[in-house]
Order: structure tokens, then C-alpha cells, then sequence
């Protein structure tokens, strides 16, 4: 097995706006931020570990489908 077939070491830290990979700011905004994404440039103060993400996403896919079995859409 190579190094480039083997899983990270440990959890991998994300933007929480849409999981992707992000920028440290040179500065800090009046409002904390000190991240930047750099899918969709959204400015955020802390990264999410990577499977703190995904269950994000999986939590919301599900309520969204609870509320559309409500409404029935």
C-alpha cells in the first residue's frame, strides 16, 4: 500500500459552508472571520472536521425529506 492509498490521520478540517478545502485570511474581519472557502469564497471563523460535515448534510437530507412527507410535496 502506498502513502497515497492510505486514509488522512485523523479527521480533515473543512470550510462548514459546503466541505470543501479553505485559505487562512491575512486578516481578521470586524465580525471574527479568519477563514475563506475556496469553493464559494464564504468567510467563516472556524473549520469543521470533515465527518462533522457529512453528518451535517445527512441530518439536513433527512429533514428536508421529513418536511416534504409532511407537506406532501
Amino acid at each position: 500500500m502506498s502513502d497515497y492509498d492510505s486514509p488522512p490521520d485523523g479527521p480533515y478540517l473543512v470550510s462548514p459552508c459546503c466541505g470543501a478545502e479553505y485559505v487562512e485570511k491575512e486578516f481578521i474581519t470586524e465580525m471574527g472571520e479568519k477563514y475563506i472557502c475556496n469553493e464559494c469564497e464564504e468567510l467563516f471563523i472556524y473549520p469543521q472536521e470533515d465527518y462533522e460535515y457529512d453528518q451535517k448534510r445527512i441530518d439536513d437530507i433527512a429533514e428536508d425529506r421529513m418536511d416534504e412527507k409532511r407537506l406532501g410535496l
